[in-house]
């Protein structure tokens, strides 16, 4: 019979891996007119399908949309921004993904000097979730949980057989 703590260590571990590696990330890139912004998983997989709602700076609320679609098949949204200020975007795969970005645009972006680099500053809300954190910092963590989760087994185990 297999012991229930392999089974218990097992199922941690399945769930972690499986959280570790569904975020979303948006990055923006310049193309004027228009704005790229490139939607991937946290293992630069396309998030292919996944809805996108922008919001115009200034808008006469906070919850006027610009513009709603969708990512291709490689996980790009594109849009031609009409005003400088700070753009925002909500990206919802329906799976439970979900990352909010803003985008800075400066009167360059309109002017000539658009193809120069550094006409755009990338903002994201937050701190970006686990999903942004490196690999490795992603793997200390999981172990951490893993061996905290049977140590604690561990401790309620050795207390039963004490009080027997």
């Amino acid at each position: 019979m297999i012991d229930p703590r392999f089974l218990l260590t097992l199922t941690a571990a399945t769930l972690i891996t499986g959280v570790m590696k569904h975020g979303i990330e948006v990055e923006f890139s310049m193309s004027p007119p228009a704005v790229l912004a490139t939607c991937t998983y946290s293992e630069n997989e396309p998030a292919a399908g996944a809805e996108c709602v922008l919001f115009k700076p200034g808008g006469e609320s906070e919850d006027e949309e610009f513009q709603r679609g969708n990512t291709d098949a490689n996980g790009v949204f594109s849009f031609i921004p009409d005003v400088t200020g700070e753009w925002k975007m909500i990206v919802d795969d329906g799976y439970g993904h979900r990352k909010e970005a803003s985008l800075i645009l400066t009167e360059a972006f309109f002017s000539n000097e658009a193809a120069m680099p550094g006409t755009a500053e990338l903002l994201r809300s937050g701190s970006g979730g686990f999903a942004s954190l490196p690999l490795w910092m992603k793997a200390v963590w999981g172990l951490s949980l893993i061996f905290g989760m049977a140590g604690i087994f561990y401790l309620v185990q050795a207390g039963k057989s004490v009080r027997k």
